[in-house]
């Protein structure tokens, strides 16, 4: 009878053949992995973990760190003299203007530059919103103060006041506190009640050309039982001329050329149409 050839028996037989010994090489490493303990896995793979924790620490402490530092910096600076405006200076006004402009503008010895940088626009809005005769404002910053660069609207006539008269602008603003007397050669304007008549005229004034806008030298509000917007204006020359204010851009374009036809002195009426009688 036969025996059957047990593997083990065969092996303790004779030698192995390179298959066996290969088969043999494999299950004993298949049996090592078998054996490895799940916390030794787990070992390997700390090293790239705590890699990766440590940068995050690392990330996170820059944050924070830089974060505090700014603080610290703004809080010192906010404390220096340097940060805050110790002089306020308004450029390209007259003392009127100037005094208005830094009320206007609410900024105050002492401010934060911080916060009127802030509020810069709303700032140089609010000046030319509350004083008329502003034309444009820019806000800029030097050692220590705040200029404030005013352009102004250009003057076209004076208010008068009893004795005293102010400059008007061609917008109607007043650019002028009280003055006694009248230096530039511009019109004067008479009883002007409403600030809307007044605005609508100096408007009107503002786009004559130079040599007619100086001719004129008095300017009278001077309505009429049918006509609100009556002008009487004294020329320089001794005529006088009746208008309505819309129509003082536009007709009184053509006084040079009917004032050189006239003989004598005359009242040149322009309220509607165009014609003329000697004054007596």
């Amino acid at each position: 009878m036969k025996l059957g050839r047990h593997p083990k028996t065969f092996r303790a037989q004779g030698p192995l053949t390179p298959w066996e010994k290969a088969q043999k090489k494999r299950a004993k490493k298949v049996r090592k992995q078998r054996e490895i303990p799940l916390f030794k896995k787990l070992r390997r793979k700390m090293p790239k973990t705590n890699n990766v924790r440590k940068r995050r620490l690392h990330k996170n402490a820059t944050i924070l760190v830089t974060f505090f530092v700014v603080i610290a910096v703004l809080a010192f600076y906010f404390c220096l003299p340097i940060s805050r405006a110790n002089k306020i200076q308004v450029r390209h006004a007259n003392s009127y203007v100037q005094a208005k402009v830094i009320r206007a503008s609410g900024i105050t010895s002492g401010e934060s530059f911080f916060l009127v940088r802030l509020h810069q626009r709303a700032i140089e809005q609010k000046i030319k919103t509350d004083i008329r005769a502003v034309q444009h404002v820019s806000l800029n910053y030097q050692a220590g103060k705040v200029v404030l660069d005013v352009k102004t609207h250009q003057p076209v006539g004076y208010q008068s006041d009893g004795d005293t008269y102010r400059v008007i602008a061609d917008n109607g603003g007043i650019l002028s506190q009280p003055l006694t007397d009248i230096k530039d050669n511009i019109p004067v304007f008479f009883n002007f009640k409403q600030a809307t008549q007044l605005q609508a005229t100096a408007q009107q004034i503002a786009q004559l050309p130079p040599r007619i806008r100086n001719a004129i030298s008095e300017i009278h509000y001077a309505p009429t039982e049918t006509s609100t917007m009556r002008l009487h204006l004294y020329m320089n020359d001794g005529n006088q001329v009746l208008i309505l204010i819309p129509d003082v851009s536009q007709k009184m374009k053509y006084y040079p050329g009917i004032a050189g036809k006239l003989k004598e002195k005359s009242m040149i009426d322009l309220q509607v149409g165009a014609y003329s009688y000697t004054l007596k």
